[in-house]
């Protein structure tokens, strides 16, 4: 229900907090920021990971904390 919501383009949902499972098989437009708590086992899940923003054509940005 939150990921629907989140999905929409006029949706009033802004931030999701979630695991690396959230990204997988799903495209959710208008994501400019992801932020990594922790370093991916692999630097390929990661690249994996950030891939998710930015699919709309925009500029996003990542952040990793550790």
């Amino acid at each position: 229900e939150v990921l629907e919501e989140f999905t929409k383009s006029n949706s009033k949902i802004r931030v999701v907090v979630a695991t690396c499972a959230l990204g997988m098989g799903v495209d959710i437009p208008d994501v400019d920021h992801i932020i990594h708590y922790g370093i991916p086992s692999e630097v390929e899940h990661y690249v994996q990971e950030i891939g998710r923003g930015g699919r709309d054509g925009r500029l996003c940005h990542a952040t990793l904390y550790y």
